[in-house]
C-alpha cells in the first residue's frame, strides 16, 4: 500500500498540531508577546480613560458648586424657599441629590433627591468632614467624599459662606478701613452621576479593543505567512534530509543563495560525498577477497552468471590446491595465507588478461574464460598445471612443491548452476585420479542433477523470500522456565519446509551461504524482534556461519538492523560452531569481541567435539557452551565415565564464567539426569520442538513454567 494513501489513525491530526516545529515555536513566541502587549494596551487605555473621566467629573462638579451655592443660599434667609429648588434641580439630569445642612451640620435645611434615589442609603455629613471644611480664613475649601453605592458617582461637600463688611455705619463708613467678614452658615452635600459617560466610554473601549484584536489576528496570520516564507528555504531541506536518512545518497543538496544556509548545505553535501565514498569502498571490500585481492566468491558468481547469459561461449576452471591443509597445519595460518597470496598471483599470470579469477573459498579458486571453446580452456588448464609444477613455496628455511587439481567445464548453452556442478564434478574426478592434473566433464550424473535442482530452489527462495525461522525453546532446568529461543532456518518449497542440512552443501558449493546468512540477520531477525520486545526476559539464539563471520560488513549491518527494529543487543546470543572456531581462531575471536562490545552474548555450539576445545576455551569471549549433539545423544544411557566427563566440562564452564546448555533432550530421564548433574539449561524436542513465529508468540513468556 502506498504510504500516502494510508488512513490516519485517530488522534493523528492532534499529534500533527502538537508536533514541535520552528514555525510553530516562533509563532507561539509572537502570540504570547503580542497577547501581553494587547492586554497591556487595553489596561493602559482603560486606566487612562478612567482617570480622564474622574478628572472631568471633578472639574464639572466644581463648575456646578457655584450654581448650587447660589440656588441654596436663600434657604438660609427665607423660609419656604425650598419648593422653588425642585424645578431648578430637575433640569440637571446628572444630579443624584443635593442636601443643605445648618452651620452645626446637624440640621438638614433642605434636600433634593433624583427620582429613584433611596434617602436611607445616602452618606451622612460627618464631624470629620465639618472639621476639614470649617476653616474660613483662606480660600473656600471643598471635599470629594466617597460614594459607596457607585464608582461612577462623584460626591462633593462644600461649605456655604456669606461675606459682609464690618463697621458699615451709615454716617461713619470708610471703605479703606472697612474689613470683609466671612461667616459659615451651612454645608452643601451633592453628588453627580457620570455613569452614562462611563458606559459610553466602555462601549468605545470595547469597540476599540475589538478592532485592535482583529488587527492583532490579521497581524498574526500575516506574521505566520512571513515566517513560513522566510523559513521556506530551511523547510525545503526536510525532504532531501529525509532521503538522506532513508539511505538515498545519490542526490546532493542544491546550493543555497542565503548566507545562513550555505554552511548547512555545504556540510550536508560533504557528508553525502563521504557516504558515497564509503559505499564505494564497502562495495569494493565486499567484491574483493581481502587476502588475495581476487574477486570474492559472491562477486565471481554474479559476474559468471552475467557472462554466461550475455556471451554464452565460455569455459569455467575449478582449481583446488593439493595438500594445502598439510602446509597450513604444519606451518600455521600465516604461512597458509602467504601461500594463498602467491597462488593467486600465479593464477593471474597463467590465464589470459580478459579472464575472471576469483577465490571460491579456502584453497579453492575459479577461473572464467569468456569467448573460449573447450580446447582453448584445456590449453589454459595445462598452462596452470605447468606453472604449478615450476612453482616452489618457500617459508623460512623450508620449501614445498605445491600442485593443484583442475576441473574443466564448457558452457555450451548450459546455465551457471550447471556449469558450477560440471566443473566441481570434474575437479573431484581429477583429485580421485591422482591429483596434479585436470579433468574435463561434459555430462551431469544423477547426483549433479539433484544438486542443480537444489540450486534452482535456493535461487528461488532467495529471490522470493521463501526462508522461514522456527523457534526452539531453551529451558532453565532448575526452575523449568523458558529463557531462550534458538532461531532455526528452514527453506520453504511448496508445502514443504526443508532443514539446512539438505540445502547448505549446495549453497556452500555455489557461494550462496553469505546471502543466506545475511537473510537471517536482515530479514529473519527483524521478524522475531516483535516477540522478543514483548518478552524482555527471553533471549534469541542465532547461529553464525564461517561466511558471515568473515564478512567485514556483518557487525555494522547488524547494528543498523538492531537500531531499525528497536531490539536490544542484550537479547541476542550468537552461536558459533566449534569447528568454525578451530578453523581460524585468530580471525574469529576479533569478530566475537566486536559482537560482545555491541552488547550481544556469545555461545559455542558442538562444544567438546574438537581436540583443542579445552585449550582454546579461555581465549573465547563467550557466555554459553552447548554440548555437541553427538556427545550428549542418549543422556540417560551415560556410564560413569561419561557422567564424569560432563561434570568436568560443567566445572570448567563455571570456572571460566560460562553456562552450559545440554542439547538433544529426548525424555524425562534425560531431564532428571541433567538436573542431578547440575547442568543449568537444556534444549531438545522433549523441551520443545521448533515452532513458527505465531506459535512462539502465543507460547509461554519468560518466567513461566514449561510443561512437558
Amino acid at each position: 500500500m502506498n504510504p500516502k494513501h494510508k488512513s490516519r489513525r485517530p488522534g493523528g491530526w492532534r499529534r500533527a498540531l502538537l508536533r514541535p516545529s520552528l514555525v510553530g515555536r516562533i509563532l507561539t513566541v509572537l502570540l504570547v508577546w503580542g497577547g501581553l502587549l494587547f492586554l497591556l494596551s487595553i489596561g493602559v487605555g482603560w486606566y487612562t480613560a478612567q482617570e480622564a473621566l474622574q478628572h472631568n467629573a471633578r472639574q464639572q462638579a466644581l463648575g456646578v458648586v457655584s450654581k448650587l451655592d447660589e440656588l441654596g443660599t436663600p434657604l438660609y434667609a427665607t423660609a419656604g424657599a425650598s419648593g422653588l429648588l425642585s424645578t431648578e434641580f430637575s433640569a440637571m439630569p446628572n444630579l443624584v441629590y443635593v442636601r443643605y445642612y445648618s452651620a452645626s451640620g446637624k440640621e438638614l435645611m433642605a434636600q433634593y433627591l433624583r427620582q429613584g434615589t433611596d434617602e436611607h442609603r445616602l452618606p451622612p455629613l460627618t464631624y470629620q468632614q465639618q472639621l476639614q471644611l470649617g476653616d474660613t480664613s483662606g480660600d473656600k475649601p471643598y471635599l470629594f467624599a466617597p460614594y459607596e453605592a457607585s464608582s461612577a458617582v462623584v460626591r462633593m461637600v462644600v461649605p456655604i459662606w456669606i461675606r459682609s463688611l464690618s463697621g458699615d455705619g451709615l454716617l461713619a463708613f470708610d471703605m479703606e478701613e472697612a474689613r470683609e467678614r466671612v461667616q459659615l452658615i451651612g454645608y452643601m452635600d451633592f453628588a453627580l452621576d457620570f455613569s452614562p459617560y462611563q458606559q459610553q466610554l466602555w462601549e468605545k473601549i470595547g469597540k476599540g479593543g475589538l478592532l485592535l484584536g482583529l488587527g492583532f489576528l490579521l497581524t498574526v496570520l500575516a506574521g505566520r505567512w512571513v515566517i513560513q516564507y522566510t523559513l521556506r528555504p530551511l523547510a525545503q531541506l526536510k525532504e532531501p534530509l529525509q532521503r538522506l536518512a532513508d539511505g538515498e545518497i545519490n542526490q546532493p543538496l542544491r546550493s543555497e543563495e542565503l548566507l545562513e544556509l550555505q554552511p548547512i548545505t555545504r556540510a550536508m553535501n560533504h557528508a553525502i560525498e563521504s557516504l558515497q565514498e564509503r559505499d564505494i569502498e564497502l562495495k569494493r571490500i565486499a567484491s574483493i577477497d581481502p587476502l588475495t585481492g581476487l574477486l570474492s566468491r559472491s562477486t565471481f558468481a554474479t559476474e559468471m552468471e552475467s557472462q554466461v547469459e550475455r556471451v554464452g561461449n565460455c569455459v569455467l576452471l575449478f582449481v583446488d590446491l593439493d595438500k594445502f591443509k598439510a602446509v597450513n597445519d604444519r606451518l600455521g595460518h600465516s604461512a597458509g595465507d602467504r601461500l594463498l597470496v602467491e597462488v593467486a598471483a600465479l593464477l593471474t599470470r597463467c590465464v589470459p588478461v580478459e579472464a575472471l579469477v576469483g577465490r571460491f573459498g579456502g584453497d579453492e579458486f575459479c577461473v572464467l574464460l569468456p569467448n573460449t571453446d573447450q580446447p582453448e580452456g584445456v590449453d589454459v588448464a595445462e598452462a596452470i598445471i605447468r606453472g604449478f609444477r615450476e612453482y616452489e613455496f618457500y617459508y623460512g628455511t623450508q620449501s614445498f612443491s605445491i600442485y593443484c587439481s583442475i576441473g574443466v567445464a564448457a558452457c555450451r548453452g548450459r546455465g551457471a548452476e550447471q556449469l558450477w556442478n560440471l566443473a566441481d564434478k570434474a575437479c573431484f574426478k581429477a583429485k580421485s585420479l591422482g591429483r596434479n592434473r585436470y579433468h574435463v566433464s561434459d555430462t551431469l550424473d544423477a547426483t549433479s542433477q539433484e544438486q542443480l535442482r537444489w540450486a534452482e530452489m535456493l535461487r528461488t527462495a532467495l529471490a522470493n523470500d521463501q526462508f522461514e525461522m522456527l523457534f526452539q525453546p531453551v529451558m532453565d532446568i532448575r526452575s523449568q522456565e523458558l529463557v531462550q529461543y534458538e532461531l532455526l532456518l528452514r527453506m520453504r518449497h511448496g508445502d514443504q519446509l526443508y532443514p539446512p542440512n539438505l540445502f547448505f552443501p549446495v549453497a556452500e558449493r555455489l557461494g550462496m551461504m553469505l546471502d543466506i546468512d545475511r537473510w537471517v540477520l536482515e530479514r529473519g531477525l527483524p521478524g522475531a524482534a516483535a516477540m522478543a520486545k514483548e518478552r524482555p526476559g527471553v533471549s534469541l539464539r542465532v547461529n553464525l556461519s564461517a561466511h558471515i563471520i568473515e564478512d567485514e560488513l556483518m557487525v555494522p549491518r547488524l547494528r543498523e538492523t538492531l537500531e531499525h527494529v528497536g531490539l536490544a543487543p542484550e537479547q541476542l546470543v550468537f552461536e558459533v560452531a566449534e569447528t568454525v572456531l578451530m578453523h581460524n581462531l585468530s580471525e574469529v575471536v576479533p569478530v566475537l569481541e566486536k559482537l560482545r562490545a555491541l552488547g550481544c552474548r556469545l555461545s559455542v555450539d558442538n562444544f567438546a567435539m574438537g581436540l583443542r576445545s579445552f585449550q582454546t576455551l579461555k581465549q573465547l569471549p563467550v557466555s554459553y557452551l552447548k554440548l555437541a549433539g553427538d556427545f550428549v545423544d542418549g543422556w540417560a544411557r551415560l556410564d560413569e565415565v561419561g557422567r564424569t566427563m560432563v561434570g568436568a566440562i560443567l566445572q570448567l564452564a563455571n570456572t571460566s564464567g560460562q553456562q552450559l546448555i545440554a542439547d538433544n533432550l529426548t525424555s524425562e530421564g534425560d531431564l532428571k539426569l541433567l538436573k542431578e548433574l547440575g547442568v543449568p539449561f537444556a534444549q531438545g524436542r522433549f523441551v520443545g520442538a521448533p515452532v513458527g513465529l505465531s506459535t512462539a508468540c502465543q507460547a509461554l513468556g519468560a518466567g513461566q513454567e514449561v510443561k512437558q
